[in-house]
C-alpha cells in the first residue's frame, strides 16, 4: 500500500502542536509507534500488539514487525578495507619493468599510456621513475597526458606530483582536464588543492565541471567561497552537473539556507527524473537542517515510482525532527505493506536501525 497521507502530514502537525494536558492519556497510533524504538524488548513488542489494535488495517504485518522489534542487535564491528593503490591493486614489481620504462618513449601514444598505466599501478614502488613518468605530462598526446593526470597520485603525492596534475587541471585539452580533476579527488581535503578544484568548477567543458564537484565532495569540508559555488552549480544547464552538485552538498552537510533552499528546489526539477533522487540523497545527508523540505518529502513518498517512495522514506527519517518520530515510524510501518519490494526492505531497515537505537541508514 501506499503510504497513508494522513499519516504523512502528521508529521508536521506533530511538531507544531500543543503538548497534550497530563489528564489526557489516550494514546494516538503515532504515539504508539514512537514506542516500537523503546529501549526495553518488552516495551517494544507491546508496542506493537497495541498498535495493531489501534490499526486492525497492519494486522498482517504483525510476524514482521515482532520480528523486526525483537532484539536489539549487537554492535557491527566493522573492518578496515585491504589497502588499495590509486588506479588498481598493486601488482608484483616484475622484470617487465625495464620494458615499461623503455615504452614511456615509444613513437606509439597508446604505448605510451600503456606504460604509465603500468608504472604508476606499481604504486610507491614507482617513485624511481617519478620523474619519467612526470616527463609524460607535456606529452603530445592528450590522452598520454590524461593518463599522467589521473594516475601519477598513485605512485605518492610529493611536490612535483602535485604541481603536474595542477598544471593538467587548466590544460587546454578537457580530456586531460577532466583526469586532473578525478586525479585530485583523493587529496581535495588539502585547501590548496581545494581551492584549485573550485576554480574549475565553472570549467566549460560539462564532464570537467562533474568530476570537479565528484573531487569536491570528498574534500570533508569546504571554505564559504567553495561552497558557494558548488551551491550556485545547482542551476547549471546540465543535469548531471546539478546531480553532481548535490551529490558534494549531501556529503559535504552544506546545510546554510540558500544551500538548502536550491537543494529543495531540486526535488521539482523539471528536466531530468535523476536530479529529483539526487536531491533526496542531498536531504538526507543534510539531515535536520533540511527540515523545511518535509513537505515536499511527503508528497514524493506518495510517487509513483518506486525509488522515489523508497528515497523520499529514508530522507524522511534524516530530515525529521525528534518530535516526529512516532508518525514517522507509523508511516514506515505502513510502507512495510507497500506494493515495492525496494520501498519494503527500506522500510524494514529504517523500523530495525529505530529499534535498535541507531542513526537511519
Amino acid at each position: 500500500m501506499a503510504l497513508h497521507r494522513a499519516v504523512l502530514a502528521a508529521l508536521l502537525a506533530i511538531a507544531a502542536a500543543p503538548i497534550r494536558s497530563q489528564t489526557d492519556t489516550t494514546p494516538n497510533a503515532a504515539q504508539v509507534a514512537a514506542k516500537l524504538g523503546a529501549r526495553e524488548p518488552s516495551a517494544r513488542r507491546a508496542a506493537v500488539e497495541r498498535l495493531l489494535t489501534l490499526r486492525p488495517d497492519l494486522r498482517a504485518l504483525q510476524a514482521e514487525l515482532l520480528e523486526i522489534v525483537a532484539e536489539r542487535a549487537a554492535p557491527v564491528v566493522r573492518r578496515l578495507p585491504r589497502r588499495v593503490v590509486f588506479g588498481g591493486l598493486r601488482p608484483a614489481v616484475g622484470n617487465d619493468v625495464p620494458a615499461r620504462r623503455a615504452d614511456l618513449a615509444s613513437v606509439d601514444a597508446d604505448v605510451r599510456q600503456r606504460a604509465i598505466v603500468a608504472l604508476c599501478a606499481l604504486g610507491d614502488a614507482a617513485q624511481p621513475f617519478e620523474a619519467e613518468i612526470l616527463a609524460r605530462a607535456a606529452d603530445p598526446d592528450a590522452d598520454v597526458r590524461a593518463a599522467v593526470a589521473r594516475l601519477a597520485g598513485g605512485i605518492g603525492f610529493s611536490d612535483a606530483v602535485r604541481a603536474a596534475v595542477l598544471a593538467a587541471l587548466r590544460d587546454e585539452s578537457a580530456v586531460v582536464r577532466r583526469a586532473a580533476a578525478e586525479g585530485l579527488a583523493r587529496h581535495s581535503d588539502s585547501p590548496a588543492i581545494a581551492g584549485a578544484l573550485r576554480a574549475a568548477i565553472q570549467d566549460p567543458d560539462v564532464d570537467v565541471r562533474r568530476h570537479v564537484l565528484q573531487s569536491l565532495a570528498h574534500a570533508g569540508a569546504v571554505d564559504s567561497a567553495t561552497a558557494a559555488e558548488i551551491v550556485s552549480s545547482l542551476r547549471d544547464r546540465e543535469p548531471k552537473v546539478r546531480t553532481a552538485a548535490l551529490d558534494a552538498i549531501g556529503k559535504l552537510g552544506l546545510g546554510g539556507e540558500r544551500a538548502v533552499h536550491e537543494t529543495i528546489r531540486c526535488l521539482d526539477d523539471p528536466e531530468d527524473y535523476k536530479v529529483v533522487l539526487a536531491a533526496l540523497g542531498a536531504v538526507a545527508g543534510l539531515g535536520v537542517a533540511a527540515e523545511a523540505a518535509l513537505p515536499r518529502l511527503h508528497a514524493l513518498a506518495g510517487d509513483e515510482r518506486e525509488e522515489t517512495r523508497e528515497l523520499a522514506l529514508r530522507a524522511l527519517w534524516h530530515a525529521a525532527p525528534p518530535a516526529t518520530r512516532g508518525a514517522l515510524a507509523l508511516c514506515t510501518v505502513e510502507a512495510l505493506g507497500d506494493r515495492s519490494e525496494k520501498v519494503r526492505k527500506r522500510a524494514a531497515r529504517l523500523l530495525r536501525a529505530f529499534a535498535d537505537g541507531r542513526s537511519p541508514d
